[in-house]
């Protein structure tokens, strides 16, 4: 018996469980494609400050939204976005709080929690 015996590694064979299984979402997600504007405002000790930025949908939900962006944003900013209008269908905006932001490559993916309405 040696003083410092190594782990061992335990296979359990999960292939009938569920793929994902905390999904806590309540509502159901649907990809999405395309590109939409968005205004990110930020709250700051000097006053609000917005910038625009160019997003990819991945996905959306009547709760949330799942993007792309080159740049990070910040983790409680408010942010809208902009639908253009396409054909006959007209634009329209939605407006969210950012709930995460995590790297993936060069680029970041971000979590949108969508509300009702801008935040004042």
């Amino acid at each position: 018996m040696s003083a410092n015996p190594q782990p061992k590694l335990t296979i359990v064979d999960d292939s009938n469980s569920d793929a994902i299984p905390f999904e806590r979402r309540a509502s159901v997600r649907h990809p999405a494609t395309g590109h939409v504007t968005a205004v990110q405002c930020q709250v700051q000790p000097d006053g609000r400050r917005s910038r625009i930025c160019s997003l990819t949908m991945l996905n959306i939900s009547d709760l949330g939204a799942g993007v792309l962006s080159q740049e990070p944003l910040d983790i409680g900013s408010t942010i809208t976005l902009f639908f253009p209008p396409h054909g006959p269908e007209r634009g329209f905006d939605l407006y969210g709080k950012v709930v995460r932001c995590d790297s993936r490559n060069s680029m970041y993916e971000v979590g949108i929690q969508l509300t009702a309405r801008a935040a004042a």
